[in-house]
């Protein structure tokens, strides 16, 4: 969502927005099941992503929202916010609207054309109505001039730039021919070829083998016999935590990755 907001795809974001609202309730409630709280400080979808669906006029999406998050009680800081971008659906049509009223107007004179006292979130939303084409904005001094994508005077040619580092009336310096041998410089062998590291790599000293394969703790117990397992009967390595018992051994997966047990958080053998 937030790769389209970047690259002014807001159609798409927007869709994205839409899906993301579905796994908000879901995703709250299994937030609190695990972690016994809601203590997320962010939530994207309702943030952006609320901004979005009012630049793209998605009123259904924004009264979905508003109506997501009145019904769930973690979310009521969001309550406000969502609240703003309903607001801001209405403010970004009554600016498109002054602007098409007043062709080449001042980006410091819309506030006063909507009544709008917040002249940073005028600025903010007619930043999304250029990146979404809806608007063009054309440098004037310390501000923008404003003008709807089809009126006259919208698309003006984009200035030659003319590289100052290299000025085009003057000539080209001069080459001059270095002489190598009256460098001083230390030689330095060439890199060993792949070939020649798989040699000196086979020549070394293999690596000393384990002597004792488990150490004992907290008991009296001596290693008698080590014995390898054929890889058939050896058992799963999801079972990573160990507790001998006189009878055999307990052995438990406490990562949910065993073998065949699906979305099992745990199991034991």
């Amino acid at each position: 969502m937030q790769k389209f907001i970047s690259g002014g795809n807001f159609e798409e974001a927007a869709q994205l927005v839409r899906k993301n609202l579905h796994y908000i309730p879901d995703w709250v409630e299994e937030t609190c099941i695990e972690f016994g709280t809601f203590d997320i400080q962010s939530i994207p979808a309702l943030e952006q992503g609320g901004t979005v669906l009012a630049l793209v006029g998605d009123d259904a999406g924004l009264a979905q929202m508003h109506d997501m998050v009145a019904s769930i009680s973690e979310l009521e800081p969001w309550i406000e916010v969502v609240e703003q971008h309903q607001y801001d659906r209405q403010l970004f049509k009554a600016i498109m609207s002054a602007v098409a009223a007043h062709p080449n107007c001042l980006q410091t004179e819309v506030k006063d054309l909507v009544g709008e006292s917040d002249g940073h979130r005028v600025a903010s939303l007619l930043s999304y109505l250029e990146k979404a084409g809806k608007i063009v904005r054309i440098r004037s001094g310390r501000t923008y001039k404003l003008l709807m994508p089809k009126s006259t005077g919208a698309l003006i040619p984009a200035p030659k730039l003319i590289s100052k580092s290299h000025p085009t009336h003057r000539k080209p310096p001069t080459l001059r021919e270095i002489d190598l041998s009256s460098l001083s410089y230390v030689p330095l062998p060439r890199a060993p070829l792949r070939w020649e590291e798989a040699q000196a790599d086979s020549g070394r000293a293999a690596a000393p083998r384990a002597e004792n394969y488990f150490e004992v703790h907290d008991a009296d117990w001596q290693i008698a016999t080590i014995e390898a397992i054929p890889p058939s009967e050896r058992p799963d390595t999801a079972f990573r935590k160990m507790a001998p018992t006189y009878s055999g051994i307990v052995t438990i997966d406490d990562l949910g990755k065993a073998d065949g047990l699906g979305q099992t958080e745990a199991a034991v053998v």
